[in-house]
């Protein structure tokens, strides 16, 4: 639309992060540059850092069926992401990708205590990465919520009980869309993990964001 201007694009390296903010109405456009590639997304609001986005609220009240309660598995067009404090933050708009809504709601994210558990090589996950660039706003680690694992393929194992993390199914510039409810301060990683999980096709690539606004 003619109208829509672009307000802030940032190119996140692999296995980077970046921080940025969002005034309410416009929208955050997170694009898979190549294909295959997860996001750790956390959405604070500005005027209160402490209210941070739910993901336990955010999985639990986006009802699939509003006759039964039946909590879906991942965000899709229309959801809500609401926040520590029961308020809406942001509302996904638009979602590309092949299978609509696979973007996780059930893992914390790695880090490098996780990467020592397994006995890989130590490396920063996606916590590290984005108290990195969380860190000069004010927010202490302590204080990073779960995050949205945009376009993170989990799935429910119904014989061994477990969530199976799968290949991403993204397709190169699948992107989402997400608008923002209140004034926002966001970040996201590119996850790191190479290692234990396809969680990124074992191969890790760069992702782009967009705020968008009238």
């Amino acid at each position: 639309m003619s109208d829509i201007r672009l307000i802030y694009a940032e190119t996140i390296p692999a296995k980077a992060a970046a921080a940025w903010t969002v005034d309410a109405g416009q929208v955050i456009r997170i694009t898979d540059i190549e294909g295959g590639q997860v996001g750790d997304l956390v959405l604070f609001a500005r005027e209160d850092l402490r209210d941070r986005n739910s993901i336990s609220w955010t999985r639990t009240r986006n009802l699939r069926n509003t006759s039964t309660y039946e909590p879906p598995l991942g965000l899709a067009p229309g959801n809500t992401i609401w926040s520590t404090g029961f308020r809406p933050l942001a509302t996904v708009v638009e979602d590309t990708s092949p299978v609509i809504g696979i973007h996780d709601l059930y893992g914390r994210m790695c880090n490098r205590g996780m990467y020592e558990m397994y006995g890989v090589a130590p490396q920063d996950g996606c916590f590290e990465l984005l108290q990195g660039v969380l860190t000069p706003h004010g927010v202490a680690p302590s204080e990073i919520p779960d995050p949205i694992g945009v376009f993170m393929n989990t799935q429910p194992d119904p014989e061994t009980q477990v969530m199976r993390i799968h290949q991403p199914v993204t397709r190169p510039n699948d992107c989402i869309s997400i608008r923002a409810e209140v004034d926002l301060l966001a970040a996201m990683s590119t996850c790191p993990m190479d290692v234990l999980a396809p969680t990124n096709s074992y191969h890790i690539t760069p992702m782009k964001v967009e705020v968008l606004g009238g």
